[in-house]
């Protein structure tokens, strides 16, 4: 669960909904809100912490880390890329043409939106 904690917090950070210096939750409202227990928050907390993600300062809370929307963008497009050269390496093993690929992307975009 800690783990989702972790995603959710990154998505929202990279998507602004978190802004850079804003407050986060405190661990106890977060605990009650989601409904678990208050180690899960101190755990996926300290980890968002060690990753540079937040900043903790005893008994004042944690806020967004400046910076960190950069880093976690760059982090999830490296994973996109990642992603897309192992489907590009397939195809061509495949030999699904660039123009069957990019109607593949097409494809999938439509799925997403429609």
């Amino acid at each position: 669960m800690y783990m989702a904690i972790i995603e959710e917090v990154r998505f929202q950070i990279a998507n602004e909904i978190l802004k850079e210096g804003e407050k986060l939750p405190s661990i106890r409202n977060l605990a009650k809100t989601l409904e678990v227990s208050v180690i899960t928050i101190k755990r996926a907390y300290k980890e968002l912490e060690e990753a540079g993600y937040i900043t903790t300062i005893p008994a004042k809370g944690s806020k967004v880390a400046l910076g960190a929307k950069d880093r976690i963008k760059e982090e999830f497009l490296a994973t996109i890329k990642e992603h897309v050269t192992i489907a590009y390496r397939l195809a061509q093993k495949l030999n699904i043409s660039d123009a069957e690929f990019g109607m593949l992307h097409e494809l999938i975009k439509a799925e997403h939106n429609g």
